[in-house]
């Protein structure tokens, strides 16, 4: 399966770019994301991701 979807921001590059890698503004955009901890340039947070009757929850840090 492939998903494609495109879109335009009426932004500067550089200003989308730094708001898509700041994990702690974009976290709360991800369904079933939680943010546990954030320790210097380290965050470890925990997804949960349903798919249909499955449910699988992963632990990372990055």
């Amino acid at each position: 399966m492939e998903l494609n979807n495109d879109f335009e921001v009426a932004a500067p590059l550089d200003e989308v770019w730094a708001v898509l890698t700041d994990v702690e503004r974009i976290a709360p955009c991800l369904p079933g994301a939680q943010l546990q901890e954030v320790e210097g340039d380290e965050f470890r947070g925990v997804v949960k991701v349903k798919v249909g009757p499955i449910t699988a929850q992963y632990k990372g840090a990055a």
